[in-house]
């Protein structure tokens, strides 16, 4: 896969399996207890019933001031990223 493509692997699987709360899909991706990655992808829609570019976090430590998109990850960080989403679930 490309960059774009895991990416939008990401994604379609933050929304197909993720975590669900008012705003966003999410999931944190532990090792050993800690936390090793959250990620996050808002919803495409707003409550007045308009379509919103839906904005998304990843991060790897408490304080972030920058780079924290999904597609600011290196690809070694999105294959790794993809292979733990993977091992938490690929299907219903």
């Amino acid at each position: 896969m490309n960059k774009e493509q895991k990416v939008n692997y990401i994604k379609m699987w933050l929304q197909k399996f993720g975590n669900r709360d008012n705003e966003t899909f999410n999931v944190e991706i532990k090792r050993n207890g800690d936390i090793i990655w959250f990620i996050s992808l808002q919803f495409d829609y707003d409550e007045d019933g308009d379509r919103l570019e839906p904005y998304d976090w990843c991060r790897n430590g408490f304080k972030h001031m920058r780079n924290n998109t999904i597609s600011d990850r290196t690809d070694d960080e999105l294959d790794e990223i993809i292979l733990n989403l993977k091992s938490i679930k690929t299907v219903y």
